[in-house]
């Protein structure tokens, strides 16, 4: 499909699991799906979408393309999405990647450089990636199990969100 790749998605749809591509060709939109194992286009529409202009801004510019930044983000693990961030001041693309023991992990990979960095802005927990990875590994009691998911005690108080050094109503001697 001419144009740009704007952002790719491996999604599992009707127990299928495909890649959503969605190609910005002027001011067209094709959404495109392809098969992960072959690499052929199983099928494809055309999309409205209200973002055109500032996709457009955003990539002027751009040294790195989608298929750059999830090759760069590749090294982190397998990519499971890129999607260009259009809407702050720091333009850069956003990868998504599962490493080989099943943590996730969210990157930035700059437009011009191809740099690859941890992606602080799709959480604020204060968490470093090896402590998040280790988190997000463990079991997840039934949680959406993303990076961007917020902390949750699961110790009896359902639903109240607790900071990592929460001592979960126990007492014992100050340190």
């Amino acid at each position: 499909m001419p144009g740009t790749a704007v952002s790719a998605e491996l999604d599992d749809e009707n127990d299928h699991v495909v890649w959503e591509v969605e190609v910005l060709n002027g001011t067209t939109w094709h959404d495109v799906l392809v098969d992960p194992a072959t690499g052929k286009v199983t099928g494809s529409h055309t999309s409205r979408h209200d973002d055109t202009t500032r996709v457009t801004a955003a990539l002027k510019g751009a040294q790195t393309s989608a298929q750059d930044a999830a090759r760069a983000a590749a090294v982190k693990g397998t990519v499971t999405e890129i999607d260009l961030d259009d809407d702050g001041t720091a333009h850069a693309w956003e990868a998504e990647t599962t490493a080989a023991n099943g943590t996730d992990a969210d990157w930035r990979v700059d437009l011009r450089t191809g740099a690859v960095t941890p992606d602080r802005s799709s959480r604020d927990d204060g968490r470093d990636d090896t402590t998040r990875a280790t988190h997000d590994a463990g079991d997840d009691h039934g949680r959406d199990n993303t990076a961007t998911h917020d902390t949750v005690d699961d110790h009896g108080d359902h639903g109240r969100s607790h900071d990592a050094d929460d001592d979960h109503g126990r007492h014992g001697d100050d340190d």
